[in-house]
């Protein structure tokens, strides 16, 4: 994992935001809070390895990365392992999910948007983490802590 792609992911504004977009999918069932994976429909429970926060725009692409896009709402959603990491994205069943979701042209806005110039430092992370922090705590009151 390059130095960029750490910081990223082991950063706390993706803890709190990733965290923050399985909650807002999460449903409570018998077995506890489960989220549905957006691309192929598998059921997984929240805390599970198996669901994730997956990317339509990826965070990082070849050699660039998309910073601008990757606290975007509209662009990252529940995934499963399986979608995410082995099926790099489903990102036809993806693309179909923010269409249908968000509207026609929201793929392609997020592609604009995506090529933008965006720092990843210490204040953007450091903004983003309160923010979502804020909307976690919130959600944790109403559907419980499934990570303890």
């Amino acid at each position: 994992m390059s130095k960029a792609t750490d910081r990223f992911y082991k950063s706390r504004a993706w803890f709190y935001f990733s965290r923050v977009v399985l909650l807002k999918k999460a449903r409570l069932t018998s077995g506890g809070l489960m989220c549905k994976c957006t691309t192929c429909g598998a059921f997984h429970p929240l805390n599970s390895k198996q669901m994730q926060a997956g990317h339509y725009r990826k965070v990082f692409d070849a050699n660039t990365s998309n910073f601008a896009t990757a606290f975007d709402e509209r662009n990252v959603f529940p995934q499963c392992m399986r979608c995410n990491k082995y099926r790099g994205g489903a990102m036809d069943e993806a693309s179909l999910y923010i269409e249908e979701t968000y509207g026609l042209g929201t793929c392609a806005e997020l592609i604009r948007k995506s090529k933008n110039p965006t720092k990843l430092d210490v204040l953007f992370l450091e903004n983003i983490k309160e923010i979502y922090k804020g909307m976690y705590k919130k959600l944790i009151k109403i559907k419980g802590n499934p990570w303890g």
